[in-house]
């Protein structure tokens, strides 16, 4: 078994252990809206992506929108393609990424 699996295996039970703090959070793409000539109307091209979050912590920074730290059970990915994440739903804007293996941690406000 590699570290790789090994780490994985491990966020798959740390989420299953705090079963009650996980929740479904939905990664979603800037609106990519493009207009279609031949109908005449905007097509939405949009990504989204289910992922199971864990929010850990919010921290009061003096800003009217405290900053929120999301941690999201991943596997392969890309989360710069990714501009916001609604968890229950409050859409919150992610403005920092920390990938890790098997676990990306998310600093978002919303």
């Amino acid at each position: 078994m590699n570290l790789l699996t090994v780490l994985e295996s491990a966020v798959d039970k740390a989420f299953l252990a705090l079963k009650d703090l996980v929740k479904e959070g939905i990664l979603e793409q800037e609106s990519n809206n493009s207009f279609n000539f031949s109908t005449g109307t905007y097509e939405d091209n949009s990504i989204t992506k289910k992922v199971s979050v864990i929010i850990t912590e919010t921290k009061a920074d003096g800003s009217p929108e405290p900053k929120t730290e999301v941690l999201v059970k991943t596997k392969d990915i890309g989360f710069t393609r990714y501009t916001r994440i609604t968890v229950s739903g409050i859409v919150y804007r992610i403005e920092e990424i920390k990938q890790y293996e098997g676990i990306t941690m998310l600093l978002v406000r919303g």
